[in-house]
């Protein structure tokens, strides 16, 4: 069992590799090379305002999420949800989102929301496996949004034109 808790300043140096990594492989073919998902800079901002959760296994950290201000102040926004390959399939992810649940129903929070990225006109296996797990987990459709249009920058980094999904749970 993973122990889940806030981030230290000494996790940047596994953190930071580690998204990257992981965004490579499940993203990387969206966008064109050399796309970086977090930098160190980011994650220095994530974690002075506690927005920044770790799994650690064994001492070892293997995952991380951002779990910050959603939409409205009920609702909270997770992103970067990340589980080392080497120990995926474990319940790791499922631990942190437990973590997750919690901690925004202690603060008062009805619902939590994510974004995923995902191509306007292909089907995309692995992120279609990504909205199926978050939907087992209680998520629900709630609408798209052009990313050219909500991140017109970062569009220009893309290979493919790109929709965000809306997912929601209740709380």
């Amino acid at each position: 069992m993973a122990t889940i808790r806030p981030s230290k300043p000494s996790d940047k140096a596994t953190i930071v590799p580690l998204v990257n990594k992981i965004y490579d492989e499940c993203s990387g073919h969206l966008y064109k090379p050399g796309r970086i998902r977090l930098t160190p800079a980011e994650f220095d901002r994530f974690h002075s305002s506690g927005e920044l959760i770790v799994a650690e296994l064994a001492g070892e950290v293997v995952g991380c999420i951002r779990y910050s201000r959603g939409s409205g102040p009920e609702c909270k926004e997770i992103s970067i949800l990340v589980v080392d390959s080497k120990v995926q399939g474990q319940g790791i992810g499922s631990q942190i989102m437990k973590w997750v649940f919690a901690a925004a129903r202690k603060e008062g929070c009805t619902s939590l929301e994510l974004e995923i990225l995902y191509p306007k006109f292909q089907v995309d296996v692995y992120k279609d496996k990504i909205m199926t797990w978050y939907q087992r987990l209680g998520f629900a459709f709630e609408r798209e949004a052009d990313f050219g249009i909500v991140y017109p920058k970062m569009a220009e980094l893309l290979v493919v034109e790109c929709n965000f999904v809306i997912l929601r749970k209740a709380l």
